[in-house]
């Protein structure tokens, strides 16, 4: 698996940082109740401590940079500030997925930031984040056997999926996924 950053995402976004972590060889079915009990955890704190997530700077500065990519965050936000706006509202509480789905949504809520997650299994051999070129075909990771062109802005920030080297560039492409959970008209963040 190769993950690859276009180098314009850090010319654009200088302390644009991405941590990545790779776990092989885990059970993600069942039910945890630990991991249950982190997600409630989590959830009451978030509702008990609310934030403005219009202000506050661990969601401006990314609600920032999908201004500056050319997407609306108000329209499109970036998936941890739907997240803690959620999970802010009285009497909230989310389903637990999976295991994996859980540990993000615990992270992303405790931290306040974002996190995503793909089966490397299904994912292809390279992941890329980068810039949509506007005619990308976007294939659901969790339903490959449906696709459908979306035409976007070209400036809208995507990640790439290909089975091929991430030096073929633009050959090879299996998937598309936009950078923004929501954008993708997925029913849960994660």
């Amino acid at each position: 698996m190769e993950v690859k950053v276009n180098e314009r995402i850090f010319k654009d976004f200088p302390l644009f940082r991405r941590g990545i972590v790779v776990a092989s060889g885990i059970q993600n079915q069942g039910v945890s109740k630990e991991l249950e009990t982190l997600l409630n955890e989590a959830v009451e704190s978030a509702g008990r401590q609310p934030i403005d997530v219009k202000t506050d700077p661990r969601i401006a500065v990314w609600s920032e940079a999908h201004r500056r990519f050319g997407s609306n965050p108000n329209k499109f936000p970036p998936a941890h500030s739907s997240l803690i706006k959620r999970v802010q509202k009285p009497g909230i509480h989310l389903p637990f997925i999976n295991k994996v789905v859980a540990i993000m949504n615990c992270n992303s809520i405790s931290g306040v930031i974002p996190v995503g997650g793909d089966d490397l299994d299904h994912a292809g051999t390279c992941l890329e984040l980068r810039s949509a070129s506007g005619q990308e075909t976007f294939i659901p990771l969790d339903a490959p056997q449906t696709s459908e062109h979306r035409h976007r802005a070209r400036s809208s920030t995507w990640w790439r999926i290909q089975e091929r080297s991430c030096a073929a560039d633009g050959i090879g492409e299996t998937a598309m996924k936009p950078a923004s959970r929501r954008d993708a008209g997925h029913g849960h963040e994660h």
